[in-house]
């Protein structure tokens, strides 16, 4: 008796106590809500590294991702990868923090996923998706990181035996991201933040061509890519970051400019030594003037005469 005695006293106390814990668990809850809701502070920049390293780029992946946090983000600039890796069955979204481990990779992991196809296009929207909402920044250069085809020749693959790999070759799927489709991701992206895509970067083979930046015209106010091989180093991480965390003020047409120096300068006996390589920076707001140009030609050519031509 004396325990059921206890019980049915324990039972009243509680009873008269629950609407108080009530109220304090709601607090409680309220306030944590709070705290994992609350918004980052907006930023000037995102830096917004695709790293498809789920084929024979893996090693190179580690590198760079490395040599970003040899600078680190800062007070200016959010620097986010998505990192797919052969080596782990995970794709990880880091922020990137300064450290001093060369070699190795340190960022807090924020997202860790499995089964995801990192040569989709929407899986790219998604991860753009994912960092504006959590990390807020007036302007977003996107990076696509990984082998590159440049714009595919042939519609009708299976009449010429071609495999179309244009950008994002994800050799667990087989799958990789044609130009159109990279083009829809950039106006998806757009959408999401609100404006222009401000810089868009292939760090990878054979992108910086004209079929591939007219594509994404509407949607990317200035492009960077390579219209010649990438070696598997790819870009100088380090060195374009100290340049623009020196000068946090620059344009988006000053970045664009930026990576474009300091790549050709890491080839010219810099950091990856000598070889020969080739990387621009367009301005796609001209590129309507390029079309113009391209179909006058056209027309000009078409009216020689056979002696003529």
């Amino acid at each position: 008796m004396e325990s059921e005695k206890s019980f049915f006293m324990e039972e009243k106390v509680n009873h008269h106590l629950r609407p108080f814990a009530v109220v304090f668990a709601f607090l409680c809850l309220a306030f944590q809500t709070r705290v994992a809701h609350a918004a980052a502070p907006i930023k000037d920049w995102n830096l917004l590294v695709y790293v498809n390293g789920v084929n024979s780029l893996d090693e190179f992946g580690l590198m760079n991702i490395a040599q970003m946090e040899e600078v680190g983000s800062n007070e200016h600039l959010n620097i986010i990868v998505e990192w797919g890796s052969y080596s782990k069955p995970n794709v990880d979204r880091l922020l990137i923090e300064k450290g001093n481990v060369p070699g190795e990779v340190h960022s807090p992991v924020l997202q860790s996923r499995t089964k995801v196809d990192m040569g989709d296009w929407h899986e790219l929207v998604d991860f753009a998706t994912w960092a504006q909402t959590n990390y807020p920044s007036k302007q977003t250069f996107v990076v696509v990181w990984n082998h590159g085809g440049g714009w595919h020749m042939a519609q009708d693959v299976s009449s010429v035996g071609l495999q179309i790999q244009d950008i994002s070759w994800d050799d667990r799927t087989g799958h990789s991201i044609k130009t159109e489709d990279l083009a829809r991701a950039m106006d998806s992206i757009a959408k999401v933040i609100g404006h222009k895509v401000d810089v868009y970067g292939s760090d990878a083979c054979l992108m910086g061509m004209i079929e591939v930046a007219d594509q994404m015209a509407n949607s990317v106010n200035y492009f960077v890519g390579s219209q010649d091989l990438e070696p598997g180093q790819g870009w100088p991480y380090t060195s374009f970051l100290k340049g623009w965390e020196a000068n946090p003020n620059q344009s988006s047409a000053d970045i664009a400019k930026l990576i474009s120096q300091e790549y050709l300068k890491a080839y010219s006996g810099g950091i990856y030594g000598d070889g020969r390589v080739t990387m621009s920076a367009w301005d796609l707001s001209k590129i309507k003037d390029y079309r113009k140009a391209v179909k006058q030609l056209t027309t000009e050519l078409s009216s020689l005469d056979s002696a003529s031509k």
